[in-house]
């Protein structure tokens, strides 16, 4: 009997050795399978679906505004604390956490 994980087999580059950092729309893409699993498990699961899927969206959402400037992660959570905003640190870390779960 197939399952989920054996069905789609979907794997993410390691993050390269010189600057360990993690690309954004890469993140992105493993979120929204995750968010795929969970949806399995039912409607039980709505509130951590509508969450997950809310943090997805706000990272996206300042990913979009400049592709470049926030290819990875790390540029963006530094860009934020330069200009005191915390919109996309705050997502990443309820993501985090719904991941550590």
């Amino acid at each position: 009997m197939d399952t989920y994980l054996t069905v789609h087999r979907i794997t993410f580059p390691v993050p390269e050795k010189e600057n360990s950092k993690i690309k954004t729309m890469e993140f992105l893409s493993a979120c929204s399978d995750f968010l795929k699993l969970i949806d399995l498990l039912g409607k039980s699961f709505a509130p951590a679906i509508y969450d997950i899927s809310g943090n997805i969206a706000k990272i996206t959402n300042v990913y979009q505004d400049d592709c470049d400037k926030y290819e990875y992660l790390e540029d963006m959570v530094l860009a934020e604390r330069v200009e005191g905003k915390q919109l996309a640190t705050d997502a990443l870390m309820w993501l985090r956490r719904y991941s550590n779960v």
